[in-house]
């Protein structure tokens, strides 16, 4: 009598569509699970925001070879009424949010008893009611709340967690070391600081921008550059602020990279910084 193989089970990862930390994370964790050479579950991504789906996500799927879709967030009916046409096309297993609201998801926890789990990347210092309301809310939807860093016993977080009674889990986000193996930088007269992330007021390549102008003469002298990889809405604003003060020699902007990208431009660093 031969032995049945085992169903496959579906996971749907709910990812930004611009760049961010959460996305490196969704694909990482699809990454290491094919790494391991376990054929019992089928990865896909849905994609979702205000910013167009980048073309590195669109290439990190193909490379993966994961199917995903993407769903514009241009208005809150229509918005939400196409992941509803969504989930009613394709059952998942279980759904994994990076920070996205997940009300909606109850749809097909009730309907196809699919398995929530709630992955809170949000630091503590940038969350305004909003995040803290969604926090909140998707931690009693979710079936597990994890959280990707440790705080101090005595924080606000942990104080918050107490008073709701919420138990996150706490795992820590993993680098694929082999990938991002260090590469000796070569003697060069200019040093390179770097900064990656999504340009937004919860970001701050504004301080930096502020300090590379307050000591300008230094920087100059030294032939220290800033060079800043992302996008995002508080972009042309920094641009502006970089004309204003007169810091186009020494700061540029890299655009969004995609992780071989991102790779090449890790290695002609010096230093990297992140505020």
């Amino acid at each position: 009598m031969t032995k049945s193989l085992p169903q496959k089970k579906n996971i749907l990862q709910l990812v930004y569509s611009g760049l961010g930390g959460t996305s490196a994370v969704a694909f990482s964790i699809v990454e290491g699970y094919k790494q391991s050479n376990k054929l019992n579950y089928v990865f896909y991504f849905l994609f979702g925001g205000v910013e167009s789906l980048l073309n590195s996500h669109k290439s990190s799927c193909k490379t993966l070879n994961t199917k995903y879709n993407f769903i514009k967030k241009n208005n809150f009916l229509s918005y939400n009424f196409l992941i509803i046409k969504f989930l009613i096309n394709k059952k998942f297993d279980v759904i994994i949010s990076h920070d996205f609201p997940l009300l909606i998801y109850l749809f097909s926890k009730f309907i196809n008893n699919t398995k929530l789990i709630f992955v809170h990347h949000t630091p503590d210092t940038t969350k305004n009611i909003k995040y803290w309301f969604m926090y909140l809310i998707n931690s009693y939807i979710a079936d597990e709340t994890i959280v990707v860093s440790k705080r101090k016993r005595n924080c606000f977080f942990n104080k918050f967690n107490s008073f709701f009674l919420l138990k996150p889990k706490v795992v820590i986000n993993g680098i694929n070391k082999s990938f991002f193996k260090n590469k000796k930088i070569k003697k060069s007269k200019l040093y390179r600081v770097g900064m990656a992330a999504r340009f937004h007021h919860h970001k701050y390549q504004d301080l930096l921008i502020k300090l590379f102008h307050k000591y300008k003469e230094f920087f100059f002298k030294h032939n220290i550059n800033l060079l800043l990889a992302g996008d995002g809405p508080t972009k042309k604003k920094l641009k502006t602020n970089i004309n204003n003060y007169g810091l186009n020699k020494i700061i540029s902007f890299q655009g969004n990279l995609d992780q071989k990208s991102m790779k090449k431009w890790f290695n002609k660093l010096n230093l990297y910084i992140h505020v």
